[in-house]
């Protein structure tokens, strides 16, 4: 009930009374978002529950489908918690599964699309308008204009492709979503992203390549703008498609 509260997340093992944990998560999920780490799903990890808190840890497939059926998002680790809290806490969620990938490495596209679509997200398919505005904002060669979108070394001449970019991807109405990569090596370039990712009213992330003495400033200036920040895709992806099944949910029991 306390409004300052905008998110409960926690590690659970067991619960004294299903039945009233499930209907208090249930009423509560439809508020505000409930993102806990059950322990105890395996056979050892029940053991190991049973001997520290004594609770009865239950089978994964009840746990599942307690989560699913009161809204509580489940993660497996105290680093996707915070990755979830970190995107629920600073994005709006989103209207649908449709993500937009950009970057300057196409490789990275290529294993992000993956990583996105083994979570349950879905490729956005950009609207001919957006084509036709990325065909004259990138350059011609080295690029790709497909989702997902790859920018090239054109960057390295012009920084602010990377906002540019960013801007026409989050007003295609096809696009839910975006995720952002670059590395922290280009300043101008992170402005640029951090300028679009303030007035975004879709989820927006950018996430940056750790590279040793030089990751660190730009993460900082990005979380004092308010803007989630990722050290892997990956994980950005997870977060992002957490969001989205969570919308899911709100949009059918509300």
């Amino acid at each position: 009930h306390d409004k300052e509260t905008k998110i409960i997340a926690g590690y659970l093992e067991g619960v004294r009374d299903g039945r009233r944990f499930f209907e208090l998560a249930k009423n509560i999920s439809k508020q505000k978002p409930i993102i806990i780490w059950k322990g105890g799903l395996t056979e050892t990890g029940a053991r190991a529950a049973q001997a520290h808190t004594g609770a009865m840890a239950g089978s994964r497939q009840v746990w599942a489908a307690m989560f699913k059926q009161a809204g509580i998002i489940g993660v497996n680790s105290m680093e996707e918690v915070a990755d979830c809290v970190l995107a629920f806490y600073r994005q709006p969620l989103p209207k649908g599964r449709r993500m937009a990938i950009l970057s300057g490495m196409a490789g990275t596209n290529v294993g992000t699309a993956d990583n996105c679509l083994m979570m349950g997200l879905e490729m956005a398919k950009y609207s001919d308008a957006t084509n036709q505005k990325l065909s004259k904002l990138l350059p011609s060669i080295g690029t790709t204009i497909a989702n997902p979108t790859d920018i090239g070394a054109g960057v390295l001449v012009n920084p602010g492709l990377y906002g540019e970019t960013a801007k026409i991807l989050l007003e295609d109405e096809n696009v839910d979503m975006l995720i952002t990569i670059t590395g922290p090596d280009n300043p101008a370039s992170i402005q640029g992203l951090a300028d679009v990712a303030q007035n975004a009213v879709k989820p927006m992330v950018v996430c940056l390549f750790d590279i040793t003495g030089l990751v660190e400033p730009q993460v900082k200036f990005l979380r004092e703008k308010h803007i989630p920040v990722y050290l892997d895709p990956k994980r950005a992806a997870f977060a992002l498609a957490k969001m989205a099944e969570y919308a899911e949910y709100r949009s059918i029991i509300l």
